[in-house]
């Protein structure tokens, strides 16, 4: 094989298994990567692909994979032997399953044995599709997250895109020459119409996750404008209270002067009656006050007894994060007790240590449904912040590296949750 092309089939190699560990990382962390990181690694992948052989080049091989993921994951060092592990049983049994599923459907085993140009365009095409089949393996579950019907669909069009330009590249090899340029031309348009088909996936799933995001700026505002309404309320009888308390006093003085016990009763009633009955919550956090004064209010209007308490000096967590955890418990809950005769809810947030710990129990009166441990919602509303469910809210306590417990009975049903506050 010339030198020229096998510096490009292992430079390509190289390229692949480091966007794969790439996307692990990202996935498995939830840290971006530096472009100036990104140039150092490709560099040194290329400088590893230039000599036709190193002494002891499988464990050359080895340490640059592992200095490759010490350096993406740095300052996380201790995922460091897990990533490695994950990332080579990832490379080395999906590169032997695509290579065993190619043989059966090309029947090329012969031609691979005899032509080592052609067995290396097809480790290059494994190690691609393994990169690919992750890659939407990770949208595909973003897309899931975000109630997309469309997840399917698009998977299902790369896949196929991606295999046959595979199967039409394997049978180009075949019956090119050795030293034909045709072949490096067709894997770097393979390389480029992947590289845009999964970019073109990626803003997409982006632009799904902006519009879902936008609705809950949307519902946090109207929170937010309902919340200093409210306050602004709750200010004006303090007001009026404040400016008429002498006169009410006095009132009160004289029918206490003249013994008339019942009617001073009689008129503190209608002093309290008066003044509405709303209770006030007003937490460290403006986005989190704002939330259980909205959902109070939606509780009170289908008379249910929401008992909340509330004990934190702080919120470190982001408000879409803590928007969609608290959100989708209270309106959980609200739609499974609104059921029963005589319905409640009680909700505890209480810092505990370094962490947040949320409690929330409800009666309800349905039976529960659970499929592959996870919960069936019920629920007609399909807007974002009621819909998320139970799956959503342990997608975004695992994304906080937090974690949840549930427990239920026939009449009760209780959520746990504990999540980084620092």
């Amino acid at each position: 094989m010339p030198t020229t092309a096998r510096i490009y089939f292992d430079f390509i190699n190289n390229l692949y298994s480091y966007l794969f560990v790439c996307a692990l990382v990202k996935n498995s962390l939830h840290k971006d990567i530096k472009k100036k990181t990104h140039l150092f690694l490709l560099a040194l992948k290329f400088l590893y692909a230039i000599p036709a052989t190193i002494p002891h080049q499988r464990i050359v091989g080895i340490i640059l994979s592992l200095f490759t993921i010490c350096v993406l994951c740095y300052p996380r060092l201790k995922e460091v032997p897990i990533i490695f592990i994950k990332s080579q049983f990832f490379i080395i049994f999906g590169q032997h399953f695509i290579q065993f599923f190619h043989t059966i459907l090309t029947l090329d085993f012969n031609t691979t044995l005899s032509n080592p140009y052609y067995s290396y365009c097809k480790q290059t095409i494994c190690i691609a599709l393994i990169y690919i089949l992750y890659v939407l393996y990770i949208n595909a579950k973003r897309m899931k997250q975000l109630r997309t019907r469309y997840h399917h669909m698009f998977t299902i069009v790369i896949i196929s895109i991606s295999l046959a330009l595979s199967y039409l590249t394997l049978f180009i090899c075949q019956t090119q020459e050795l030293s034909s340029p045709v072949i490096p031309m067709l894997f770097s348009a393979l390389f480029i119409l992947i590289a845009i088909c999964i970019n073109i996936y990626k803003r997409f799933i982006d632009l799904v996750e902006e519009n879902m995001q936008a609705q809950i700026m949307l519902e946090q505002n109207k929170m937010t404008e309902d919340y200093s309404k409210q306050i602004e309320t709750n200010l004006k009888e303090l007001h009026s209270l404040r400016h008429d308390i002498r006169n009410h006093l006095i009132t009160i003085d004289g029918y206490a002067t003249q013994k008339r016990y019942e009617s001073i009763h009689d008129y503190i009633s209608k002093i309290t009656h008066s003044y509405t009955d709303v209770p006030l919550f007003d937490t460290p956090s403006n986005v989190v006050s704002a939330l259980l004064n909205a959902k109070h209010q939606v509780a009170r209007k289908q008379q249910l007894d929401f008992s909340i308490e509330w004990n934190f000096p702080y919120i470190h967590i982001e408000d879409f994060s803590i928007i969609t955890i608290l959100g989708n418990l209270i309106d959980n809950a609200i739609t499974a007790a609104a059921k029963c005769e005589k319905g409640w809810i009680t909700l505890e947030i209480m810092q505990s240590g370094s962490y947040l710990e949320i409690h929330m129990k409800n009666n309800h009166m349905e039976s529960i449904r659970e499929k592959n441990g996870e919960f069936q919602t019920s629920k007609e509303d399909d807007r974002y912040i009621h819909g998320l469910g139970i799956k959503n809210i342990r997608s975004t306590v695992e994304q906080l590296n937090g974690q949840i417990d549930i427990d239920y009975t026939d009449e009760i049903f209780e959520v746990e949750i504990l999540v980084p506050n620092y």
